[in-house]
């Protein structure tokens, strides 16, 4: 699939518009997604709340997916597991890069780092493949 269509198709999702996410880059099998930080993302310690962290890796994840499958293919989530290392206090960058697939099921890695360089989650995501009818 073509890196613009899904760079594009990726920038006018509602959800991620809603939470201010950069697409930083898109290859096949990976994307990369930027969250800057803003201070109406966080929880009372100050950080970005969990929820919102997940939800733009689980997009990173699923539109890595995306890239390997091709445009007529849909992957909502089954199952998201994330290990939080550190809080999330400065702009964060999610990555997503596939793991496998099958013709039901795919699976990604995701991690995020802090503009700093740190690790600050990992997770992975099961996603179903659901094919369009055109």
């Amino acid at each position: 699939m073509e890196s613009e269509f899904l760079f594009q198709k990726i920038q006018e999702s509602p959800a991620l518009k809603l939470l201010g996410v950069v697409v930083r880059a898109v290859g096949k099998g990976e994307v990369e997604l930027e969250l800057p930080f803003r201070h109406e993302l966080c929880n009372t310690l100050g950080s970005i709340q969990g929820g919102f962290i997940t939800a733009v890796a689980d997009a990173a994840g699923g539109w890595a997916l995306i890239s390997v499958l091709g445009p007529e293919f849909r992957v909502p989530t089954v199952e998201i597991k994330m290990n939080f290392l550190r809080p999330v206090t400065e702009t964060m960058i999610a990555r997503g890069r596939v793991l496998h697939t099958t013709n039901r099921l795919g699976t990604a890695y995701m991690e995020v780092v802090l503009s700093s360089g740190l690790l600050a989650a990992a997770g992975i995501g099961t996603y179903r493949i659901v094919k369009l009818h055109r």
